[in-house]
């Protein structure tokens, strides 16, 4: 379900009954209508999550008129995201569901930055976290998970060429961060046909760990409360 608001069109992806509101965010180059995103959110219903789906100002341009641009600055893209948050929120289906951000890529970068500023947001998830630029000689891209302060988890592939497996095990620890692998994916969690499995199915396994990793911060809110 496509829909105008003040900070944009949003595209709901609503189950019958939620447990969660996940804001998912789009990748650098990519939109929220890429086939990756749509498999992803329709997956994620499936899990009884309800996700709104956005675009960064600079895309939604992209949208538009059709001429590539880069991204903004993290700071813009963090701003935006408070916008949609603080709007979509008050929306009468999504007041009591808790939040939590979500993103593909550079969004799951976004969403890493963004949770520790958006007060309602219970925990964040990224999908392909981009550890390494596509260049040579990248220093990691790090800076987000260190200085988390609420609950994170990243999917990724094991051959994801902005951090395979063994890259990142070469890292720092993440105190806040739990990892979950999805062997032979690249970046959009895709295998070769050798492995055995497939994007789709590697699609739908990241969407039930996205369930069980919203349910888990779901049962430690509510021990914290009792």
């Amino acid at each position: 379900m496509k829909l105008k608001f003040a900070c944009g069109d949003v595209i709901f992806n609503q189950p019958d009954s939620p447990v969660a509101l996940c804001f998912l965010a789009h990748g650098a180059g990519a939109g929220m209508q890429s086939e990756f995103m749509e498999t992803l959110a329709a997956a994620l219903q499936a899990h009884a999550v309800f996700v709104v789906r956005f675009e960064f100002p600079y895309m939604q341009k992209m949208t538009d008129d059709g001429k590539r641009r880069p991204p903004d600055r993290a700071d813009r893209l963090v701003a935006h995201w408070q916008t949609v948050v603080a709007e979509i929120t008050q929306h009468p289906k999504l007041l009591q569901l808790p939040c939590f951000l979500a993103g593909k890529s550079m969004g799951g970068r976004m969403a890493m930055m963004a949770v520790n500023q958006i007060k309602q947001a219970v925990a964040a998830i990224g999908f392909g976290y981009p550890f390494y630029g596509r260049g040579k000689n990248q220093q990691p891209r790090v800076e987000p998970l260190l200085g988390l302060e609420k609950p994170a988890v990243l999917i990724q592939g094991t051959r994801d060429p902005m951090g395979t497996a063994q890259q990142v095990a070469e890292l720092p620890h993440f105190a806040k961060v739990q990892l979950a692998w999805l062997e032979d994916g690249d970046h959009d969690f895709k295998p070769r046909k050798a492995s055995g499995f497939t994007q789709a199915q590697h699609i739908a396994t990241a969407a039930k760990l996205t369930r069980y990793f919203i349910q888990q911060q779901l049962e430690a809110e509510t021990k914290f409360m009792e």
